[in-house]
Order: C-alpha cells, then structure tokens, then sequence
C-alpha cells in the first residue's frame, strides 16, 4: 500500500511553485550583478538538496506502487535541469571575478597545430603543490580558471593518479607519527595534529587522527576540550600587512627570546624563532629571509621596541596577531618553561651562574626552534575553522584569485600622503649577553655534541654535561 501522500501535497506544491520561480528569475537575469548570481548560486543549491530528496522519496514510493514512476522520471529530469543551471552560475562567477580581478592568475595556453582549443598549459608541479597544498581537485580547477574536466585530462595525459589522495597508513604507523609529533609538542591537539601530518606527508582523515590520539593521549584529549573564542581580523590580500611581534615569556631569567611574524590576511607563519638576543640585526635578518620566501609586504604592524627598528626603515626605505602567541605558548613554550623552573628548584640551574646560562642556551636553544618550526609547519597546514582552509591555502588562493593589493587604500587606514611618523625606540627590552667565552677546545665540543638527542631526560642529562666541561673549561 502507498504511503499518504495527499496530506503532504500543499507542501509539495509550495515548494515545486517556489522552484519555477526561482528557475524562471535565475535564467532570465542578464548575469551582470555577482552578487545575484551568488545569491542564485546559494538558494539553487538548497533547492537541488531538497529536490534531490523528494526525488529519492519518490523513489522509495516505487517500491509500492508503480504508479509514482512518472513522477520519479520527473524529479530526476528536473534535478538534471537544475545541475545545469548551477554550472552555469559556477561559470558566470569564475568570469565575473576574472573581470573584476584582471591580475589574477589566467592559465597560459599554446596553440596547437591543427583545429582546435588552445592547448592548456599546467605543469605537473603546479598541480602537486597545490594537491599537497590539501586543495581538492574542483578547487584547484577554479584556482587556475580552468574546467575540473580540464584538471582531470592533464592528470590522464601527465600521469598523475586519480582517485582520493588520503595516504593508507596503519594505525600502528599512524599511532608512531602521533606520538614522535606529540613529543616534540606534546599540546598538539587534532586540528595542529592534522597540520603536523600534512606537513610529513600524510593525508589522513580526521576520524582516523582523532583515534589515534584517544589511543595515544587519552587525558591530553581530556584536557583539551574547551572552546576558544576568536576574533574577527580583515586584511584585503596576502602581503598586504604582515605582523611582527616578540615573546618575553622565556626572557628572565634563561634569556631566550621568541621572534614571530605572521601574514595578516592568510595568518600563515613567515618566520618564528628562538634567539638569544633581542637586536634589532636579528630580527632584520629573520624578516629579510621571509622576503626572499614569501616577497615583501605592503606594510607591517608592529610595536616601537628597539628590536623592531631596522625592519620599519627598511620598509620605509621600499616601499616609501594574538591568538597564535597563544597557542605557541600552549604548544611549544610552556613546557620549556616548566622545565628551567623545575631545574632551578632542584639546584640544576642558578640564573647567577653565566656557565649555567650558557649551558641552558647552548643544549636547548636547539630543542626551542625544532619545537617552533615542528608548530609553524603544524599553524600553516591546519584548517581555520573562521575560513574552512588553512593559512598557506589561503595565502595562495589569494595570489591566484585576487588582486595582489586593492586600489582603495583609504578603506584601511592608510594614507600616502600623510607624515612619515616618528621611529621610537625608548621601549626597550634588553637581555644580557652571556659572559663566558669559549675557546676552540670549547667550540669543537659544542660542535660534536648532539644537542637534539633523546637523553631520555628532555635534556637536562645533556646540559649537566655541558656545565660540567665548561667548569672545568672556566677553571683553566
């Protein structure tokens, strides 16, 4: 016996009016306004969901009466219809983007001999950087405004697997990258894990990461569940503001300093480092090499610290964020942190003692800056979940998809015509320089010690040796 289905037709027939008004205001639009065909594109796709429902509905009706079969060929020629007009809304997007974008990226193409389209031309390390970038195929399609059937051809004809790119790894081995992540981190939480992995090569999918830390971490699991409250930030393009900032947590008494700086507009990381000095060479030097990686930014935000000179006059001489030192001090700092004051406690540290410090910068300055670089490679690669894709995806469908900088400054605070202000540099942060010298005897000691090495006490057997060789190096 057929369901009941007259009590629902009033329903059905709202919504089947509602989609012909639709379909009729969507094909009959001249396609000049993108807000328009955005607003079509997103009510097309909740109407295909809900015909594609109905449609399946149908389907199940069959099973009782064949009388529903007209209706079923219906839905389903009209679920076709649908999808088209949806491609074409795609395609009327992707154009009118390309015309209010005209730098952005456009794919070269090379006339081929005979009759025909131009030959596409994608090369296989543009298709692997942003496979592994974690860009599906459709949207690498519409990264380099190309058809996804287009990306699929290359793939065929550069002999590329097709298919899911998720890596098949055991648990086993999945559970051992887990673990040598979290003893580098050990406040990895699924979200970084996943960036952690991208980073080493391994797609997996987020289930599988989530079991594999309850298997591993079960009461760090515990003790991560708590939600984080973030902010709204918007900056127009990639390389329009970069943030410089330093860490003071590791400052007094071990004189550790933490130089960051970020990209406003993706939040990718372009360089976070651990120095023993807070100069300002240094963080001229770490801001010169994320030029030569990343190019030069617009402007930069930062404070007026002395450490922070150099890279404003540099910038003036060129060109005329707080929620990651949150989770750098969660993920890397603190257990560092945790450590020195333990050592102090049991008399293996005395902040007086210029050998202990350079015993303490010597074996874990090292230890610092892999732990920093293991989380910079685990923040670029995870997803923001404000964006629903990750700092070096966003940093690079920024290139492709956009202008590289807008033409209304005026709409972010900035003025080219206004003063040059002031530099200043009367808030100063200083760290003392460590006293002790070595000699060559002592500097080939430092060089053949393996600082990095599993002592199975997270260093510290590593730096009583090295305060006892520089005792007896200070006694000479």
């Amino acid at each position: 016996m057929p369901p009941p289905v007259r009590r629902n037709e009033p329903d059905v027939n709202v919504f089947l009016n509602s989609l012909l008004r639709f379909y009729g205001q969507a094909v009959n639009s001249n396609g000049t306004n993108l807000n328009e065909i955005e607003h079509n594109h997103r009510h097309g796709i909740e109407f295909l969901d809900s015909l594609q429902m109905l449609a399946l509905q149908a389907e199940d009706w069959l099973v009782h009466s064949r009388d529903f079969a007209e209706l079923s060929n219906a839905l389903y020629e009209m679920v076709a219809i649908l999808q088209q007009l949806l491609a074409r809304l795609e395609h009327l997007q992707l154009h009118f983007q390309a015309r209010l974008n005209p730098t952005s990226f456009v794919c070269p193409t090379e006339n081929r001999p005979g009759p025909g389209r131009p030959k596409l031309l994608v090369t296989p390390e543009q298709l692997e950087y942003l496979c592994n970038l974690g860009f599906s195929w459709e949207k690498i399609a519409q990264l380099l405004r190309v058809s996804a059937r287009s990306i699929r051809n290359i793939r065929h004809e550069l002999g590329m697997p097709v298919g899911s790119n998720q890596h098949n790894i055991s648990d086993d081995d999945l559970d051992r990258e887990v673990r040598d992540i979290l003893d580098v981190n050990s406040r990895c939480g699924q979200t970084l894990m996943r960036g952690a992995l991208v980073a080493r090569g391994w797609k997996v999918q987020v289930f599988r990461i989530r079991e594999s830390l309850q298997r591993v971490d079960p009461i760090g699991v515990a003790m991560r569940r708590h939600s984080i409250i973030r902010g709204t930030y918007n900056v127009p393009s990639p390389n329009f503001l970069w943030h410089i900032d330093v860490n003071h947590k590791l400052i007094n008494p071990w004189r550790f300093v933490i130089h960051g700086c970020i990209d406003g507009f993706s939040r990718t990381v372009v360089f976070l480092q651990c120095k023993t000095d807070n100069r300002a060479a240094t963080v001229l030097q770490l801001f010169e090499r994320a030029v030569a990686e990343y190019g030069l930014p617009l402007r930069i935000r930062c404070d007026y610290r002395s450490e922070n000179f150099e890279v404003p006059r540099a910038m003036l001489e060129r060109r005329g964020t707080g929620q990651v030192w949150r989770d750098v001090y969660i993920t890397c700092l603190q257990s560092f942190r945790a450590l020195f004051i333990q050592m102090e406690d049991f008399g293996l540290f005395n902040r007086d003692n210029e050998i202990h410090i350079l015993a303490l910068q010597t074996v874990f300055l090292p230890r610092i800056n892999r732990s920093l670089q293991l989380f910079v490679s685990q923040w670029n690669n995870h997803i923001l979940r404000t964006e629903g894709l990750t700092p070096l995806q966003l940093y690079t469908q920024g290139f492709l998809s956009r202008n590289a900088f807008p033409h209304n400054f005026t709409a972010y605070g900035i003025d080219d015509d206004g003063p040059i202000p002031q530099l200043q540099t009367n808030n100063n942060v200083n760290v003392p320089k460590c006293l002790v010298d070595l000699d060559d005897e002592a500097i080939k000691f430092v060089e053949d010690l393996d600082v990095l090495e599993d002592d199975g006490e997270n260093g510290v057997h590593i730096y009583r040796q090295c305060c006892e060789f520089f005792q007896r190096h200070a006694q000479n």
